[in-house]
């Protein structure tokens, strides 16, 4: 705390590249000490990642150190060792000034799980920096997470994933409540230890609580040439919502040739404390959409403003089915959003719905469905 400059980048050119046991790669400006000094001003590095083969960023940190270990902004204080995830991270923490750097990440094949986490986040006025992933196959298992978050006036990064072949969101980190209810017990500050949006596995951009800056986007794109086949099954999620005064960012998939949902979630969101003056849409671009045992792809308000409108008028093929549902709703003070399927060729399936919907307490308007 209290340095004032840019950082440096990292580079990393290899063939493989393993994280565990709560390993992390990672570009900061610290906090500031309450107390004395300042927080860090000026720009956070960037990092670049070049693994021909693979990269894995596995679980978290379980080794308890023998000895307590002082933390540097509180000395009568101790840091806990166990809980924090593996990582590769960019972050402009609070009471410091300056954006984070970017992530930059090329790899054949990423597989991100058991609660560890690709993170980009500001808490202060700088913004938090884009992250973006070109490979054939991510994985994002057990927990697995990419994140942007701003808990300032900031704004949220972008997540760009370019895709070649598959791309994998799913199952939980049974282990997540366990870990934040320690957290809650060994920090004033619980999310510096385990910064997961929730124990699903998959995609995140958020504003938070606190925040007066916009979430990021998501967007997938398949490489070229590429058939890119996306999976979110048992609880895989993609979500951009907001719980502050700001907009929660846009999902947008394109080029997918298949998009299934097996227990999976696609959702935009403004929370209940959420101020939104722009709506967030999903948009999607697939031959083929499935989604089967309790799928969801939603748009909601249930704070102030508009939801978002779910375009998927340029999928060919829709298949809805046991108990899922497409759907844009208001609880708020807002409007519910359209719902556009003008381009599919077939729409089939049984026990699914699609709708639109003003709740109770909703002071808007339903949305259109096209078909």
């Amino acid at each position: 705390p209290g340095g004032i400059g840019s950082g440096g980048n990292i580079t990393i050119n290899t063939k493989t590249l393993t994280l565990q046991n709560g390993g992390d790669i990672s570009s900061a400006l610290y906090r500031s000490d309450s107390n004395e000094l300042l927080g860090a001003r000026g720009e956070a590095g960037n990092i670049k990642i070049n693994a021909t083969d693979s990269v894995k960023i596995l679980g978290i940190s379980t080794f308890n150190f023998p000895i307590p270990v002082p933390n540097p902004y509180a000395p009568s204080q101790h840091t806990p060792t166990q809980g924090y995830s593996s990582g590769i991270y960019v972050q402009s923490e609070r009471g410091a000034s300056g954006s984070a750097g970017n992530i930059d990440l090329t790899t054949d094949r990423l597989m991100i799980t058991d609660g560890a986490v690709i993170s980009s986040s500001t808490k202060n006025d700088g913004n938090a920096g884009d992250i973006q992933i070109i490979s054939n196959t991510v994985e994002l298992l057990n927990g697995g997470q990419i994140l942007s978050t701003t808990e300032g006036s900031g704004q949220g990064g972008n997540i760009d994933l370019q895709i070649g072949n598959n791309l994998t969101l799913s199952g939980v980190d049974f282990n997540f409540e366990s870990r934040l209810s320690q957290a809650v017990i060994d920090s004033n500050f619980p999310t510096d230890i385990v910064t997961n949006k929730g124990a699903n596995s998959g995609v995140f951009a958020s504003s938070g609580s606190n925040a007066q800056g916009n979430a990021g986007s998501i967007i997938v794109n398949s490489l070229l040439d590429h058939p890119t086949n996306l999976v979110l099954a048992a609880g895989g999620t993609f979500s951009a919502n907001t719980e502050g005064q700001a907009n929660a960012g846009s999902i947008r998939l394109h080029d997918i040739d298949t998009l299934t949902l097996h227990k999976g979630f696609i959702s935009t969101e403004i929370t209940p404390t959420g101020r939104a003056t722009q709506p967030s849409d999903i948009e999607i671009a697939a031959k083929t959409l499935a989604l089967e045992n309790s799928s969801e792809i939603t748009a909601d308000s249930h704070g102030t403003g508009n939801a978002g409108k779910i375009d998927l008028s340029k999928v060919e093929t829709l298949t809805i089915a046991g108990g899922s549902s497409i759907s844009s709703s208001t609880s708020g003070q807002g409007n519910s959003g359209s719902i556009d399927l003008t381009g599919a060729k077939s729409v089939t399936g049984t026990g699914g719905t699609i709708s639109t919907a003003v709740l109770v307490g909703g002071q808007g308007t339903g949305g259109s469905i096209t078909i």
